[in-house]
């Protein structure tokens, strides 16, 4: 499911999508405002990172779909998604209640909660039946470690 995810955001372009919108925003600070120094850099900045937050939860919720299509074309039960969020949230659960507010301003993901329920209603309304992964995970893992310590 993450995977799938990750790839959904390379297929939707997000990243591109991202370079646009911010140049788009530099450019019409420039515009309205001329020079870009002292304030008006100051300004951009704030803008980049308000469109980058609102854009990429909206991304991030995109991919989340598109990875829940791609499982589906795959025949791979998206339960293991479900789960991921389910512990990425109880980890953030444990954490002191000061850390998980700062977390939350400034999260360019959607809660956990909401990517769970997501996900499971997709899986309501468009039910499939997964079909077995096969393969030798222990032999992936190692022929990974191996790729990487190379």
């Amino acid at each position: 499911g993450v995977l799938a995810h990750e790839i959904s955001h390379v297929t939707e372009r997000h990243a591109m999508e991202r370079i646009i919108s911010n140049l788009g925003i530099v450019v019409a600070c420039q515009v309205l405002l001329g020079d870009i120094s002292g304030l008006g850099t100051i300004i951009i900045q704030g803008a980049q990172f308000v469109s980058m937050m609102k854009f990429s939860q909206s991304q991030e919720s995109d991919a989340d779909q598109k990875g829940f299509e791609l499982l589906k074309e795959s025949k791979i039960s998206p339960l293991g998604f479900i789960d991921f969020f389910k512990r990425a949230k109880i980890k953030k659960d444990a954490l002191p209640d000061q850390i998980k507010n700062t977390l939350s301003i400034f999260s360019t993901h959607p809660p956990d909660d909401k990517r769970i329920k997501s996900i499971n209603d997709l899986f309501l309304k468009n039910p499939f039946k997964p079909e077995k992964l096969e393969g030798n995970w222990g032999e992936a893992k190692t022929s990974l470690k191996e790729y990487l310590n190379k």
